[in-house]
């Protein structure tokens, strides 16, 4: 039996961001301006004050300044921070280990789907995007970064929902919605993305394909909790910050 070669290149492609991090631990970084804020809705997560909406963006008239769509990057980052004592350097370890499951997700998906070619054609496009941005970029948690290699993830995933697999249509939501609420520009191209994989995952359960009608409850249910925070602020707020951004533009 043939050894699946994903792994090979996953450790591959996303050992530079591993040794990224090594070497930035010895490098002292204090947070300023973005990040700052960054840091300080990541130590909110969890608390009475665990943030709803996104960073601060060129979002109406300062002082009434609006948000990026959502929460979910400063979620994800909390429990590698913590993990490491709440020190800046988390942040950027924090970066690390979500682009580097990133990868590892998007070379599976892509070797699920076609075994011969699929994780060596997703590989040779990590390579080009980790030289092509830098590691300075793919290690930072700066909200236009983060979504980078985790917006492939949802191209891989919206290919393989389009293939016939439907169970990836709650990666593509998850994906898509990571990015949109992280960085507002993904916010269109998120909604596309998942609009047609439920659209094609849609056609596939009236076409009575099994599987199907499952994997569109699920992709549902997933958008529905991860959109959720926003939603709250909105209710809970006024203006809420969907409404801020729906006036902007």
């Amino acid at each position: 039996m043939r050894r699946s070669p994903v792994l090979g290149w996953w450790l591959l492609v996303a050992s530079p961001l591993v040794l990224a991090a090594v070497v930035l631990l010895w490098r002292p970084w204090a947070p300023g301006l973005d990040m700052a804020m960054t840091e300080f809705r990541v130590r909110d997560v969890g608390g009475r004050h665990t943030p709803l909406i996104g960073l601060p963006g060129r979002i109406g008239d300062f002082p009434d300044q609006g948000s990026h769509p959502g929460p979910w990057s400063f979620y994800l980052i909390a429990p590698v921070y913590r993990l490491v004592g709440a020190r800046a350097w988390g942040l950027e370890l924090a970066s690390v280990v979500i682009n580097a499951a990133a990868v590892g997700l998007a070379l599976v998906i892509a070797h699920r789907r076609h075994p011969r070619w699929g994780a060596l054609v997703v590989a040779l496009v990590v390579a080009l995007v980790v030289r092509g941005y830098g590691l300075s970029v793919l290690t930072h948690p700066w909200n236009p970064y983060f979504p980078l290699l985790v917006w492939l993830v949802a191209l891989v995933a919206a290919w393989a929902v389009l293939e016939g697999d439907h169970r990836h249509l709650v990666t593509v939501v998850v994906a898509a919605s990571l990015a949109a609420q992280t960085h507002v520009p993904y916010l269109p191209l998120g909604i596309t993305l998942s609009v047609l994989a439920l659209v094609a995952v849609g056609l596939a359960m009236r076409r009575g394909e099994p599987g199907a009608g499952r994997s569109l409850a699920i992709g549902l249910g997933a958008g529905a909790v991860v959109w959720l925070p926003p939603f709250v602020d909105q209710l809970r707020r006024d203006p809420g910050n969907i409404r801020m951004l729906v006036d902007h533009f």
